[in-house]
């Protein structure tokens, strides 16, 4: 019973170790949803670039912020991630995901 047991809490803990790793090496992705003016179509979704950590990504959304306020855009946040803005031709948000997410929801077969 006592080996039963340890080979769980072994496995349990490999498993943890293995998920662990497989998140790290998770690649962001700055996502930009612009609200679409056709009827039908709530938003049009492109990838601004890949980085290699959370941080990355929100660092160059902090950017993407920056210029679009230079702009004369008017931007709130960016908080958690996410930025709002609204410009003379366009208005959307900026959003930093895990590669494992696709902001364009799930795929349909």
């Amino acid at each position: 019973m006592m080996r039963l047991r340890r080979a769980s809490v072994i496995a349990t803990l490999s498993l943890l170790a293995w998920a662990a790793t497989a998140s790290a090496e998770c690649a962001w992705m700055l996502w930009d949803g612009q609200f679409s003016s056709v009827l039908g179509q709530a938003v049009l979704w492109s990838i601004n670039g890949t980085y290699p950590t959370a941080k990355d990504c929100n660092d160059e959304l902090v950017r993407y912020v920056a210029v679009k306020k230079e702009r004369g855009d008017e931007v709130s946040g960016p908080r958690a991630g996410i930025a709002l803005y609204k410009g003379r031709d366009a208005r959307g948000y900026l959003e930093c995901l895990p590669d494992t997410l696709d902001a364009r929801g799930p795929k349909v077969n």
